[in-house]
């Protein structure tokens, strides 16, 4: 009895999918997707190498996004310690600012 509902939601959900049209696909990108990449309704954080940082700024600033560059130093005592701890001590600096 189960495997027959099971079966039967299976079935419903492939009719559900074959009545999409390409408008309701276009609808959702522009509703749900297109805002994500838009400066004004958006915030994008990127950690990176500090080689790449220059480069991923001049992309984002050309592309609209207020761009805010922080760097995390390490110091000598922090760079043993496990991704736990540094998770730690990066929150507290943080919270210090």
């Amino acid at each position: 009895m189960l495997y027959l509902v099971s079966s039967l939601t299976k079935t419903n959900q492939v009719f559900n999918l074959q009545a999409v049209t390409m408008d309701d696909v276009k609808n959702a990108l522009k509703t749900h997707i297109l805002p994500l990449f838009d400066p004004a309704s958006s915030v994008a954080v990127v950690v990176s190498s500090p080689s790449k940082a220059e480069d991923i700024s001049t992309t984002l600033t050309k592309a609209g996004f207020e761009v805010e560059r922080r760097t995390l130093d390490v110091g000598d005592d922090e760079e043993g310690e496990s991704d736990d701890d540094q998770t730690d001590s990066e929150t507290s600096s943080e919270s210090s600012r």
